[in-house]
């Protein structure tokens, strides 16, 4: 079954490039018979507001765009992040510098991605530094946590703007890492 999310950080307003990557994933998920997952993105503990969530999920509703689960919030689930972190310096593909965990790129191989827009897009993992999955104050990093989430959710498509066709990379080498199957990716246009 298809499984797509819209995961919006609760840092500001809803604004019109985020109700298109919404709409566009309602409309997948109601093509294809599948779930549309809201996810909260509100790791940022300084910036993340409950009025900001309130006026998201109201435009949102405003819109028609129903979700069809209860909205997981990722600043319930730290620790689940930092266990998966832990778990992964202990297979010796990370390591700690005091409190933050970091993952080791691997260099000189190719990370290619099938995007559903596209076609094929290859990265270089020479360009691509060790990655922080979990900051030294305790947070998790955004490519490191989506990918420990997405997994959670089951998601399928993950359908998003090209500004984040830089982070698909990393989350495939994240993928790979927890020995999971990466969904399918889409980037539009902005």
């Amino acid at each position: 079954m298809v499984r797509v999310r819209f995961a919006p950080s609760p840092t500001g307003y809803l604004h019109i490039g985020s109700a298109r990557t919404a709409l566009f994933n309602w409309l997948y998920a109601r093509r294809y018979g599948g779930k549309y997952i809201l996810r909260i993105e509100d790791t940022d503990r300084v910036r993340s507001e409950e009025r900001f969530l309130e006026e998201i999920q109201a435009s949102l509703k405003w819109l028609g765009l129903d979700w069809d689960e209860e909205p997981v919030k990722q600043s319930d689930r730290f620790e689940v992040y930092r266990q998966a972190a832990d778990g992964l310096v202990k297979k010796g593909l990370g390591y700690r510098e005091g409190e933050a965990y970091i993952f080791k790129v691997e260099k000189g191989r190719a990370v290619e991605i099938d995007d559903m827009i596209h076609g094929k897009v290859t990265f270089n993992t020479d360009d691509i530094k060790d990655q922080v999955m979990i900051k030294s104050d305790g947070s998790p990093v955004y490519n490191f946590c989506c990918v420990v989430d997405d997994a959670y959710l089951k998601i399928t498509h993950i359908i998003r703007g090209d500004d984040h066709l830089s982070n698909t990379p990393k989350q495939v080498l994240f993928y790979e890492a927890l020995g999971l199957v990466p969904p399918r990716f889409g980037h539009m246009p902005l």
